[in-house]
């Protein structure tokens, strides 16, 4: 697992969401409320939002949104990339499953 200080790090403990995103992103605008409700909605799911409208090579982040799942022990599950809230939510009930 990576460092728990580094913004991109799973949260132990918890489902998380590292969301990928910048503010000139209009597919943005649609993903970051769906995913801020989900994690509101359930303390089991961290939300790790990383705005990346100046920096998108320091994470190797070709195309956004891009969000990734991690499970409870910091493996990670799955990663979608563009609007696909209902693939998103598969990924996390996978990671709560196993």
């Amino acid at each position: 697992m990576a460092n728990a200080g580094q913004p991109d790090a799973p949260v132990p403990g918890k489902v998380t969401l590292v969301y990928f995103w910048a503010n000139w992103c209009g597919p943005c605008r649609v993903v970051t409320p769906a995913l801020e409700k989900m994690a509101a909605a359930d303390a089991d799911i961290a939300l790790r939002k990383i705005d990346l409208s100046d920096s998108a090579g320091e994470y190797n982040v070709t195309h956004l949104p891009h969000v990734k799942v991690y499970n409870a022990g910091g493996g990670l599950v799955g990663s979608v990339t563009g609007t696909d809230i209902d693939k998103v939510k598969s990924y996390v009930a996978q990671a709560k499953s196993g």
